[in-house]
């Protein structure tokens, strides 16, 4: 009885192994398939995952500005309501919500202009407000797909040694990236944040995914080269061996290379580097960590999780660009910061130097509406520069910065400064190398 009871237990773990592979298998695809498979529909090629945001957007345009307001009543009237609420509502707090409840509503049912300088602005806040309420929730939906069920830990078990010796971060960090770059900042954010919460990622690395990775999507790539006219094939090229190099310097300068090793929560989940059969090993370790809550459950968990983002970071990405909307239009603001940057710029020799030393100032708040601010008739070597610094900065105000207060990592602003200084000079001084090799050093004297 014995022996065949151990034969019936041995039987039932290796059924049980085959389901959790091919269940493995599917689960992962349709992870891959949503997030990365560009598809052709209405004449255009996106990620599925940008096709059913913008289905959502156009369909349900009525009841998505109500859920959008909606999202921000709730988030308003919480703190007074609920019962043992950690926030504690002060005038700041009242204040913000209030008036960005009034510009919102302005925007949608108003006149539109009320509040706004200039009629671009009130546009990408209507579109970046759209993009945040409806591609966050289905992110949250269907990232248990990509990151529960192997694919982690396949892509690292592939990828770990190359990017722990380049970037000092793991090698399943590339999907998260890949998530930067295929649909937008903020659902990478979301996924940086969740990975740290579930001990997938230690401090130090979501830190780096968060400054370093943050770059700009394929759409914005598309948006910047179709704006400025830029040669798309020369700035995905010249932006990745720039982006490459400074962040393998970053991440070993301070003050990144202070930040901690550890992990948010105890966890069994250890890093390892396989040289052979990586593929088999990669599969064997999920299946040893295979997640032991039910999927449906992940997904009502992480999509409650992205209603409280959207309702806490709407507001705040409303009060930002309305305040980066006066400062970009204030020629007082921008020429005194631009006295600070000037000498840096000034290296490059640029005919269009205080277009690039505007740029650098606005992007910090906003890229969309940094672009929107650059002259069409700037030469050519400034319109690369300033497209070079557009896709890779990856500081913003109105993205990381503002996140973070909806993140389990802390970063100070002091960290989001240096970050973003040592970024636009290492871009600058990257450049000029490059620019150099190609046309020769007299060409800039």
């Amino acid at each position: 009885m014995d022996a065949v009871s151990k034969n019936k237990k041995v039987q039932e773990y290796a059924d049980d192994t085959v389901i959790d592979t091919i269940k493995a298998f599917i689960y992962s695809f349709i992870g891959i398939f949503i997030f990365f498979v560009p598809i052709k529909l209405d004449g255009t090629y996106r990620t599925l995952l940008y096709h059913m945001s913008y289905k959502v957007q156009y369909d349900m345009n009525s009841f998505l500005k109500l859920c959008i307001i909606t999202f921000i009543f709730l988030g308003f009237i919480k703190p007074f309501i609920m019962k043992g609420s950690k926030e504690t509502p002060n005038k700041l707090f009242i204040i913000k919500k209030v008036v960005s409840l009034i510009i919102i509503a302005n925007i949608f049912y108003g006149t539109k202009d009320t509040f706004i300088v200039s009629e671009n602005t009130m546009f990408i806040i209507e579109e970046f407000i759209f993009n945040i309420a409806t591609l966050l929730p289905l992110t949250s939906i269907f990232m248990v797909f990509l990151l529960n069920y192997g694919a982690l830990e396949i892509v690292e078990s592939f990828c770990h040694k190359l990017m722990k010796t380049t970037f000092k971060i793991s090698g399943k960090t590339i999907l998260n990236i890949l998530i930067y770059i295929s649909t937008d900042c903020f659902c990478g954010f979301f996924i940086t944040n969740s990975m740290y919460k579930k001990g997938k990622l230690r401090q130090n690395e979501a830190i780096f995914l968060i400054l370093n990775f943050s770059i700009a999507s394929i759409p914005s790539i598309s948006y910047v080269c179709s704006e400025l006219e830029i040669n798309k094939f020369a700035l995905i090229c010249t932006s990745l061996l720039i982006l490459i190099i400074s962040n393998a310097i970053i991440c070993r300068i301070y003050p990144l290379n202070k930040k901690k090793k550890s992990y948010y929560i105890k966890t069994t989940y250890k890093e390892t580097i396989h040289k052979h059969d990586k593929f088999k090993k990669g599969l064997k370790k999920y299946l040893k960590n295979k997640p032991t809550t039910n999927i449906f459950k992940d997904i009502v968990d992480n999509l409650e999780e992205s209603f409280k983002v959207v309702s806490n970071l709407i507001p705040d990405i409303i009060i930002v660009l309305f305040i980066g909307d006066i400062i970009i239009n204030s020629e007082f603001i921008i020429e005194l910061v631009k006295y600070a940057i000037d000498p840096f710029v000034g290296v490059l020799k640029l005919i269009d130097a205080q277009q690039v030393n505007e740029f650098i100032i606005s992007v910090f708040l906003n890229d969309i509406l940094a672009i929107e601010n650059v002259s069409r008739n700037v030469e050519y070597t400034s319109k690369f520069i300033i497209s070079i610094i557009f896709v890779i900065k990856g500081i913003s105000l109105s993205s990381n910065i503002i996140y973070m207060k909806n993140m389990d990592i802390s970063i100070s602003k002091k960290d989001f400064m240096l970050v973003y200084i040592e970024r636009i000079l290492l871009i600058m001084g990257l450049y000029l190398i490059i620019y150099c090799s190609f046309k020769g050093y007299n060409s800039i004297i």
